[in-house]
C-alpha cells in the first residue's frame, strides 16, 4: 500500500527541518523530497522469519537459531550525518467563517424568490394545465356569469382522454433500470445490483410513484422524483423514491437535465405548527416567537394576495415574508408555515498529490503549502489543484433558520431531487395540455353556443289569442303539458286550435366548427386513440403500440434519462447503507420468489460464508445503468402470445416453457405448471419407450427369436418351478423356439 509520510528531526536537528517520503511496501520504493538542499537515501527491509535452533536426530543443538526481523523502512542520514524518524503526517484543521443565521436564512429565501421568478411563468401556465386535465376549463367567473344569463357553460373534456390513453400506455410498457457489468467489471457486481435494486423499487411502489411522475409531465411539463432513507419503520433505514409535487420545488438555473450545470435546488411542504415543533423541538421556543410575532400583526395579506415589490417588508414583522414567490409562506387561518429545504453546491478548494504511473491519488487539501511544495519534489508526484464539490443542505421556515449543515454521509454529493421534463427551453418548460388549452376552449365554447342557439332557434312555438281556451287554468295547463304525448285541452272553438310554429333550421357551420376543433384537440396532443379488433394480429399489435408513440418518444427518452440518475444514485446509496448481511437476506428473498443466479450459478449452490465474502469483495461500482423495457410488461406479454400463436398455427414449433413465461401469473404458478409439464412429458417418454420394446419383442417372436430378457425370465420361472417339483436346483432347463408355447402366460 502506497502512502505518504513525514520524515521528523531528531537530535540536534529537531525543528530544524523535514521532508516528505513516499512509500510503497509492495513495490518495496521508498522516496524522498529534497529540502534544505538535500535529500535521503530510503530503502526498504523485507521482514526475516525467526529461525529456530537446529537439532540432529539425538536431540543434540548444531546450529543456534536466528532471531526474527520485522519488515522496516531504513532511512540513510544526510551529508552532515543528521537523520530522521518516519512518522504521520498530522495535519490541521481549518475552521470556515461561519456565517450568521440571518444571513443565511437570507440567502434562502432570496433563491426561493429568484428561481420563483425564473420558473414562474411556466408554474402557472402547469397549474393552468391541471385545471383543464381535471375539467377547470372557463376562465374566471365566466361560468357564474353565463348561469345568470340562463346560458350554456359546457365543459367536454377532451384533454383528460388524451392524458389517460398516454398515462395508460406508459403503465403498460414500464421499462425497467438494469445494470450491466463496466468494461473490466465483474458479472456478479451487476446480478447483485440487479436482484437489490429491484427488491428496493418494489418495496417503495416504485412503479406507481413512476406513473404519477409521468403523468406530472404530460400535464404540467415536469415531474419531480425525490430519493430519500427512511428510518420511521426500520432503524436500519429503507431507502425510498416518491412523487414529489411538481410545483413545490425550485431549481436554480440548468440546461442539462440531469442537473449536472444545475448550483441549488429547493423543496417546500405546508407544514402545521404542531408537527414543524415536534419535528425541530430545539427551535420551538424560535418557531412560536415568530408565529407569535405574525399573529399580532395588522392587515395581514391573504393566501391570494401579493405585496408590493418589497415582499420581505411588512410593517414591524421582523423581515417575515408571508407570501414570497408566488407562494403562501404562513397561513394564519390554517396554523401552516412553509419549511424550505434548500440543496445547493458549495466547492471547496482541494489539492491532490498524484503519480499517476503508480495509481496513486493522495488528498493534501489540508496541508501546509510549504509541504506541498515539498512533496512536488519528489520524482513523479505531480500536484493538481481542483475545486471539491460538497451539498449544503439548509432547512428554514421564515424567520427562523432550522439546520445548516454539510452532511459528511451522502452517499453522493449530488442532489437526490430528480426532475423529468416533457419539454424544456432555458428555464421555461411546457408539457402536452399547453397546446390544446386553445383548441380545447373552442369546443367547450361553440358546445355551449350551440346549446344555446338549439334552444331559441330549433323549439317549435304556438300562438293563441285570448278566446282560444275557456279559461286561465286549461291556458296554464296547455303551457306547461303541450308537449306530453296524449295531452288533452279543452278549447273553446275547433276550429281555432293554437297554431303550431316551426322553429328555425339549426345552423350546420356550426356543427362544423365543432367537429374542426375536436380535430385540433387531437392534432395538438397527438396522441392516437385508436385500438386494434379482436382478430388483430401479434405483429399488427405491435405496429399499433409504435404508431401510438411516434410524437411522444420524447416523453419516454426524458422518463428514462431521469431513471438512468436514480439507478446511480442506488449505487451509492446500497453501497453505504446496505451491508453484506442485509444484501444477503435480500438476495435469499429474490431466490425464493423468482429464483435468483449468481454469475450464471443457482445460489442455492453457494455457502452463506461464501456469498458473504464475495458481497465483501464485489465494488459496486462496477456497473453501468441502462434503462430497458420489461419483459414483464402486459403490453409485451400479450403481443408476444399473440405472434406465437400465429407462428404455431404456420408450422413453427414454439416451446411449451416459452408461452409458461409470458403467463401473467405469480412464479411460483410458473415453477408448478413447468414441473407438472417435465413429469407428464417424462411419463409419456416411458410410456413410448415401452410400447416400442414390446413392439420390437412381438417382431423377434414371430421370427421365432425369442429375446434375452425374455429368455432369462422364462429361466427363472422354470428354475423356480423344478425346484417346487423336488428337481435339481440351479441347472434351469434351455428352451428352444420350437417348444410348445415358450411364452405362455407373456
Amino acid at each position: 500500500m502506497a502512502e505518504l509520510k513525514r520524515l521528523s528531526d531528531v537530535g540536534l536537528f529537531r525543528d530544524k527541518h523535514h521532508h516528505i517520503v513516499f512509500l510503497d511496501e509492495k513495490q518495496g520504493v521508498g522516496l524522498c523530497s529534497t529540502d534544505a538542499g538535500h535529500t535521503h537515501e530510503i530503502q526498504y527491509r523485507a521482514a526475516v522469519p525467526e529461525q529456530p535452533p537446529q537439532q540432529d536426530e539425538m536431540g543434540n543443538e548444531v546450529a543456534p537459531g536466528m532471531p526474527g526481523q520485522p519488515a522496516a523502512w531504513l532511512v540513510y542520514p544526510g551529508p552532515d550525518g543528521h537523520t530522521h524518524e518516519i512518522e504521520e503526517y498530522v495535519t490541521k484543521s481549518k475552521k470556515a467563517k461561519k456565517e450568521k443565521d440571518e444571513e443565511v436564512l437570507t440567502e434562502v429565501l432570496e433563491l426561493w424568490r429568484t428561481a420563483s421568478q425564473l420558473e414562474g411563468d411556466s408554474i402557472k401556465k402547469g397549474r393552468e394545465s391541471e385545471e383543464f386535465y381535471m375539467g377547470k376549463q372557463w376562465e374566471g367567473d365566466t361560468p357564474d356569469k353565463l348561469k345568470a344569463l340562463d346560458r350554456a357553460c359546457l365543459t367536454i373534456n377532451r384533454i383528460a382522454k388524451y392524458v389517460e390513453q398516454l398515462s395508460g400506455y406508459q403503465r403498460q410498457q414500464r421499462a425497467d433500470i438494469h445494470y450491466v457489468p463496466t468494461k473490466g467489471g465483474k458479472q456478479r457486481a451487476a446480478d447483485v445490483m440487479n436482484a437489490v435494486s429491484k427488491n428496493i423499487l418494489e418495496q417503495c411502489y416504485f412503479a406507481r410513484e413512476e406513473s404519477k411522475v409521468f403523468e406530472d409531465m404530460v400535464i404540467s411539463g415536469r415531474g419531480v422524483f425525490k430519493m430519500f432513507m427512511d428510518y420511521s419503520s426500520n432503524l436500519r433505514g429503507d431507502l425510498k423514491i416518491r412523487r414529489q409535487v411538481w410545483d413545490e420545488v425550485r431549481f436554480g438555473p440548468h440546461e442539462m437535465e440531469d442537473l449536472s450545470d444545475c448550483e441549488y435546488v429547493l423543496a417546500s411542504t405546508m407544514f402545521s405548527l404542531e408537527r414543524l415543533k415536534s419535528l425541530f423541538g430545539d427551535k420551538v421556543e424560535e418557531i412560536e416567537g415568530t408565529w407569535a410575532l405574525v399573529s399580532e400583526l395588522d392587515d395581514i395579506p391573504g393566501p391570494s394576495t401579493q405585496w408590493s415589490d418589497d415582499e420581505y417588508a411588512h410593517k414591524d414583522n421582523n423581515n417575515i415574508p408571508l407570501y414570497l414567490g408566488g407562494s403562501v409562506m404562513l397561513d394564519i387561518s390554517k396554523k401552516e408555515i412553509r419549511l424550505l429545504e434548500c440543496w445547493r453546491n458549495v466547492y471547496q478548494p482541494s489539492t491532490v498529490l498524484a503519480m499517476p504511473e503508480q495509481d496513486f491519488y493522495f488528498n493534501a487539501t489540508l496541508w501546509d503549502k510549504k509541504d506541498i511544495d515539498s512533496a512536488s519534489t519528489i520524482d513523479g508526484i505531480r500536484v493538481i489543484k481542483k475545486n471539491l464539490r460538497r451539498i449544503r443542505i439548509t432547512k428554514c421556515v421564515p424567520g427562523v433558520l432550522l439546520s445548516d449543515e454539510n452532511p459528511a454521509n451522502l452517499p453522493e454529493d449530488d442532489f437526490y431531487f430528480i426532475p423529468a421534463y416533457a419539454r424544456k427551453r432555458g428555464s421555461a418548460f411546457w408539457g402536452k395540455v399547453e397546446n390544446a388549452k386553445d383548441p380545447q376552449r373552442e369546443v367547450n365554447y361553440r358546445r355551449s353556443q350551440m346549446v344555446d342557439i338549439g334552444n331559441k332557434m330549433v323549439a317549435y312555438n304556438y300562438f293563441i289569442d285570448p278566446t282560444t281556451f275557456p279559461d286561465e287554468q286549461e291556458e296554464k295547463k296547455f303551457i306547461e303539458k303541450q308537449s306530453q304525448p296524449g295531452a288533452t285541452f279543452k278549447v273553446n272553438d275547433l276550429n281555432r286550435t293554437p297554431v303550431k310554429s316551426e322553429g328555425a333550421k339549426f345552423p350546420q357551420e356550426l356543427a362544423n366548427m365543432i367537429e374542426i376543433a375536436h380535430a385540433e384537440i387531437a392534432e395538438a396532443m397527438n396522441i392516437a386513440v385508436e385500438n386494434g379488433g379482436a382478430n388483430t394480429s401479434g405483429a399488427a399489435y405491435l405496429q399499433q403500440q409504435r404508431m401510438r408513440l411516434t410524437g411522444n418518444e420524447f416523453l419516454f427518452d426524458n422518463l428514462s434519462m431521469a431513471k438512468t440518475k436514480i439507478g446511480r444514485l442506488l449505487i451509492k446509496v446500497i453501497q453505504k447503507y446496505y451491508g453484506p448481511d442485509r444484501i444477503l437476506n435480500i438476495l435469499q428473498s429474490e431466490n425464493e420468489a423468482n429464483g435468483f443466479a449468481l454469475e450464471g450459478q443457482p445460489l442455492s449452490e453457494y455457502s452463506e460464508e461464501e456469498i458473504l465474502q464475495i458481497l465483501q469483495d464485489t465494488d459496486l461500482s462496477q456497473v453501468d445503468v441502462v434503462v430497458t423495457e420489461s419483459s414483464y410488461s402486459p403490453t409485451v406479454r400479450l403481443a408476444l402470445l399473440t405472434v406465437f400463436e400465429n407462428l404455431q398455427a404456420k408450422g413453427v414449433q414454439i416451446p411449451f416453457e416459452t408461452y409458461v413465461e409470458l403467463l401473467d401469473i405469480p412464479q411460483q404458478e410458473k415453477q408448478k405448471i413447468l414441473s407438472q409439464y417435465a413429469q407428464q412429458s417424462q411419463d409419456q417418454a416411458t410410456q413410448a419407450q415401452e410400447t416400442s420394446k414390446m413392439e420390437i419383442n412381438k417382431t423377434l417372436i414371430a421370427k421365432g427369436i425369442i429375446p434375452p430378457e425374455i429368455q432369462a425370465d422364462l429361466q427363472r420361472q422354470q428354475a423356480e418351478l423344478q425346484q417346487q417339483n423336488g428337481g435339481q436346483n440351479g441347472v434351469p432347463p434351455q428352451f428352444s423356439p420350437t417348444d410348445e408355447n415358450p411364452l405362455a402366460g407373456y
